[in-house]
This record gives structure tokens, C-alpha cells and sequence, in this order.
């Protein structure tokens, strides 16, 4: 996991946000019954026809319902739940540690305020307790940003939902119970919802929720539970109000860092499953840049997301095995012209 250090950068996270962030119009949209009903309304999170499929429409961040904000400073802003996909894991030893020896809940994804595959607009995470507005790439420090983010939105949220969940795990009920989906603990709403629309949400909040065949239990590693759509990290449309940040990484080591967790020691990911498949597999990924050369959609579909920034590669302060195995061998003209480039 790649490591964020920005916490320092903004002191005022540190203190649970400055005297005049979140301004009052934020905050009561935040805290709003509109805010945690309307997405659900709506139908959000909606069940992805394939939850592996990023070019699925029902991931579209156009799907949420807009607020629109405006504040006495003088800007206005519109405030969703993008696609309001946001899983997090069920398992109560899924988090990390922190320098300070505090542990934190891992999200599994915190991408829906992105247009995945051209569907809706992209956005930046904004948290309702710190004026920044932040964008990020797939394995470049995305995880350990969203933790920060999550815990600037409301980690005691996800964990309570995750904690009810291993409860009624416990008594041999799968599920999140209405009574306390809908109640004080929950996004409230009992009332104004209808019984469809309740049972929908909880049915959806399971949708990622996969049961071990050989001993039919959830499998908690593989298991993912999605959060209400307004518990996500909220997402808004042109970053008002506050400092935009964008979270970049060496491309390289971002590189490295896909093939180590998607392809090393994956049976089916071979012959590209060993370090000695690294180079191979960078010719394959170089070779199938673009459309006319990919007749099989392999670069759009598995590897464009997180190398469209490869051009800029220089691997030489890298070291082995990965700078080993992409310096012995032949290596395309063009692709090492872009490595070796000052």
C-alpha cells in the first residue's frame, strides 16, 4: 500500500476542521434527511449488472441527485453521491495501522465520484471537514487516501454498519436488519420511504456479498458490503470553496505495483504470473496501446485505467526485480527510448 502523507500538510485535519470549515450551508445539507434519503430514492447503489465491468452504466456518477450549495463567501457548488457504489469489507481485522497507533476501517474502492468508462462526469471527493477537493488514480495512494477521507466524511458510520452485520453473522442471520437500517442508528428515513424501496437498499448493500461454497460462510476476504450511498466520501463538480489536490505516483512503481497485486503468483494470469514474465509483460502491455493493435480489447479493458501514465516511466532509481527483469532482455525501441528519457 503506497503511503499518503498529508495530514501534516493540513493541520487543520488534525483539530476536526478549522472555525469556519464546514460553512452552516454544507454542513446542514450533510446532515440532512434529503441528503441520506433522496440517493436512495433513486435507486442508488444500483446493482451492477457485472460488479468486474467499469463501463457499467449503473456505476455512472450521473445517477445520484444533485444539491446544490451556496454559501455567504460567495461560491456555489453541487454536492452528490456520484454512483454511490461504495463498498467497504465485513471482516472486523480488515484495517490498518497508523503511525500514531490508531487503526482505520480499508475501503475497498472510492471511485464513484470517477466516470468509469465514459459513464457521467467525473468529480472530486470532497470531505465535508476539510476545504480540499481531491483526485486520484488507481494505485497511486488511493486506498490510503480514502481511509483519510472516509475519516473526514464519518468512519464511525461504516464500522457501526459493519459491526451489526458480524452481529447478526453471529446469530445466523445474513443481512442488515430494517429496524436498525432505518432507524437512529441508520439513515433514519422509516417513514418517508416505501417498503420497496427498503428492502431494495438492503438487498443492494449485499450485492457483493459472496458466501464460501465448502463451508457456506461468508467469504470475508473476498466479501465486500456497500455502504449507504450518503455515507459514501461525498463528491461534488467543480472543487468551490476548496483547494484541489490530485494524487500522482511514480509510473513505474505504479506499474509495478498493478502487476504485483493483480498479476504476480495468479494462475490466471500466466505466463505473466512471475517476475520473470515482468518483461514480457510490459511488451504485451506496449504493444496493445492502441486500438488498431488490441483486436481482443485487451489494453482497454485490463490495463489503460492504470497505465495511461506510461509515457513518463523512468525506472532507473528502481530497484530489483522489477528494474531487473525490465533491463534484461530485449526491450521494444519505443518503449525504452520513454524509460530512458530525461
Amino acid at each position: 500500500m503506497a503511503k499518503v502523507s498529508v495530514a501534516l500538510a493540513f493541520p487543520w485535519c488534525l483539530k476536526g476542521g478549522s472555525s469556519t470549515w464546514p460553512p452552516v450551508e454544507l454542513r446542514e445539507l450533510m446532515g440532512s434527511e434529503e441528503w441520506q434519503l433522496r440517493p436512495v430514492q433513486a435507486g442508488l447503489p444500483r446493482q451492477s449488472e457485472n460488479r468486474f465491468h467499469l463501463d457499467d452504466a449503473c456505476r455512472s456518477t450521473s445517477n445520484s441527485p444533485q444539491f446544490s450549495v451556496c454559501v455567504k463567501a460567495g461560491w456555489c457548488d453541487d454536492y452528490s453521491a456520484g454512483s454511490g457504489y461504495c463498498p467497504v469489507y465485513p471482516a472486523e481485522n480488515v484495517d490498518v495501522r497508523l503511525q500514531n497507533g490508531s487503526t482505520q476501517m480499508v475501503l475497498a474502492r472510492s471511485d464513484h465520484c470517477m466516470a468509469l468508462g465514459g459513464n457521467g462526469s467525473h468529480m472530486f471527493l470532497c470531505p465535508p471537514r476539510a476545504p480540499i477537493a481531491i483526485i486520484m488514480n488507481p494505485k497511486a495512494g488511493s486506498t490510503s487516501a480514502a481511509m483519510w477521507l472516509q475519516l473526514l466524511t464519518s468512519l464511525r458510520r461504516p464500522r457501526a454498519l459493519v459491526r451489526h452485520f458480524r452481529n447478526n453473522l453471529a446469530k445466523g442471520e445474513l443481512g442488515i436488519s430494517e429496524h436498525w437500517l432505518f432507524g437512529a442508528e441508520g439513515i433514519g428515513g422509516r417513514k418517508r420511504l416505501r417498503r420497496k424501496q427498503r428492502a431494495a437498499l438492503q438487498q443492494r448493500m449485499l450485492f457483493e456479498v459472496l458466501i464460501d461454497g465448502s463451508t457456506m460462510r461468508v467469504a470475508e476476504y473476498a466479501s465486500k458490503i456497500l455502504l449507504p450511498p450518503g455515507w459514501c466520501i461525498p463528491c461534488c463538480a467543480h472543487a468551490s470553496g476548496r483547494l484541489p489536490v490530485v494524487l500522482v505516483r511514480n509510473p513505474f512503481r505504479r506499474v509495478q505495483s498493478w502487476f504485483r497485486h493483480k498479476w504476480l503468483a495468479n494462475k490466471g494470469k500466466e505466463p505473466y504470473a512471475t517476475w520473470a514474465g515482468f518483461l514480457p509483460f510490459l511488451r504485451y502491455m506496449w504493444e496493445h496501446r492502441s486500438d488498431a493493435n488490441d483486436p481482443n480489447g485487451f489494453w482497454k479493458r485490463v490495463l489503460k485505467r492504470p497505465f495511461n501514465m506510461l509515457d513518463a516511466a523512468r525506472p532507473s532509481r528502481q530497484g530489483p526485480p522489477p528494474m531487473k527483469a525490465a533491463t534484461t532482455g530485449p526491450i521494444p525501441n519505443k518503449f525504452a527510448m520513454r524509460l530512458g528519457s530525461t
